[in-house]
């Protein structure tokens, strides 16, 4: 075998991930309230780009019109002023009140005091009857368990404030709180020797207490979502159009830089009004490709666009739409992501029209999302006193429904509904 080298010439196809592609790619998927952000963040290094919201658009609603938004409060009231508001004075001395300022400093955000008396007495000296009446009075304070050190001592407060306080209460919440929260209720019952229905009573009693005092408070800004595209109906059919968060102009004071004579600014403005131009592109691109993909669902979940219930949605994949309309799945997944739809039942993500099909004895498949609802349903009418287990839930699909699932199915789609297991579900 004979090698020689040499040069030779070869045609090659390859795709180039150029910024511009890149951009395009992140425009696609972002959502209408980040694409304004960047529209505006382009418009402060770009002098041709200018913001335009506040128009109306072809259905009569004005995107300028945002009086419900300025309702809104920027910031909720602060649970530590709550708490300081409500110190009584008079019966507190000047240490005492020291004392009591500095566990509110030290109360985190769901109402838990995240200090010892051992931690206070190091940053400056305390004795230890004035951290317990501090200690008392805080928890007297409004909302009821704040101030608590642990879940058990936080539901006993509220007990207590509610009138609820027995010695079983008490028994349970700080001598048997693990076993009484996993429902271990038989050895309770032994141990204590009280009856299962008398545990289960004090079980049921503090289902009402709020196991988070200060999450009310919390510092978090109010969030909202803006639709990105509408469906609604018009002349006995459905119509889907694209809610325009923001529209691009040029400003009129920089289209005078041009023609200057000036070599370098002549060169300067030529970049960016190809920016502002490839711009216009990407966004209308992104416009058509949401518009198409919208329209897509439509034709493919029509029963809900008809109905408004949820358990009508059927099994679909990105797969479906990416061949309907002759283009990649990732594309479809860019355009569905953290996008809503504002549809005559309700804003909804539009990843919500994406479900896994599970089969069925008939001809068509059941959506996770009706399938879901039938355990529900299921597990809404079962016997208390004899919970079914999740091999029973799904023979009784299968039986009833014609719904073929798995246990290991039903068992995560309950863990999905916050619905507990069959033991610990069950009734005395």
């Amino acid at each position: 075998m004979k090698i020689e080298m040499g040069l030779f010439q070869q045609q090659s196809l390859k795709l180039a991930m150029t910024p511009e592609l890149s951009q395009a790619i992140m425009l696609l998927q972002y959502p209408a309230i980040e694409l304004t952000a960047f529209m505006e963040s382009k418009a402060l290094d770009n002098p041709l780009i200018e913001v335009e919201t506040g128009f109306q658009s072809s259905s009569g609603w004005k995107q300028g019109d945002m009086s419900w938004i300025h309702q809104i409060s920027d910031e909720l009231p602060g649970l530590h002023a709550y708490l300081k508001a409500q110190i009584p004075f008079k019966v507190m001395d000047t240490n005492e009140q020291r004392v009591l300022h500095y566990m509110i400093d030290n109360v985190d955000d769901n109402g838990y005091l995240r200090l010892t008396y051992e931690e206070v007495n190091s940053v400056f000296p305390v004795r230890q009857a004035e951290w317990e009446v501090a200690r008392e009075i805080l928890h007297t304070l409004d909302p009821a368990g704040v101030g608590a050190e642990s879940l058990s001592e936080c539901l006993l407060i509220q007990a207590r404030r509610a009138g609820n306080e027995s010695a079983l209460l008490v028994a349970l919440l700080t001598d048997h709180f693990t076993s009484f929260v996993e429902k271990k209720w038989k050895e309770l019952a032994k141990t204590l020797n009280k009856s299962v229905v008398e545990i289960q009573r004090v079980f049921d009693h503090i289902q009402l207490y709020n196991p988070r005092p200060g999450a009310a408070f919390g510092s978090a800004r109010s969030q909202y979502s803006m639709p990105d595209v509408r469906v609604y109906p018009s002349k006995g059919m459905l119509v889907a159009e694209i809610i325009e968060s923001c529209r691009l102009k040029t400003r009129d004071f920089a289209i005078g830089i041009e023609g200057q004579h000036d070599e370098a600014a002549e060169h300067y403005m030529h970049q960016k009004r190809m920016e502002y131009k490839w711009l216009q592109k990407a966004i209308q691109q992104r416009y058509e490709t949401l518009l198409h993909v919208t329209n897509a669902i439509i034709d493919k979940q029509m029963d809900y666009f008809l109905t408004g219930k949820l358990d009508s949605i059927k099994p679909l994949v990105m797969k479906e739409i990416a061949e309907l309309l002759e283009i990649h799945e990732s594309t479809v997944s860019r355009a569905v992501r953290d996008k809503m739809v504002e549809t005559p039942y309700g804003t909804i993500p539009m990843k919500m029209f994406f479900s896994a099909g599970l089969q069925t004895d008939q001809n068509t498949d059941a959506s996770a999302l009706k399938v879901k609802k039938e355990i529900s349903n299921v597990i809404e009418l079962e016997q208390k006193e004899a919970p079914l287990s999740d091999q029973a839930i799904a023979d009784y699909l299968k039986q009833t429904k014609g719904i073929v699932i798995s246990r290991r199915t039903v068992a995560k789609y309950r863990e999905q509904l916050s619905i507990p297991s069959s033991v610990k579900r069950r009734r005395y």
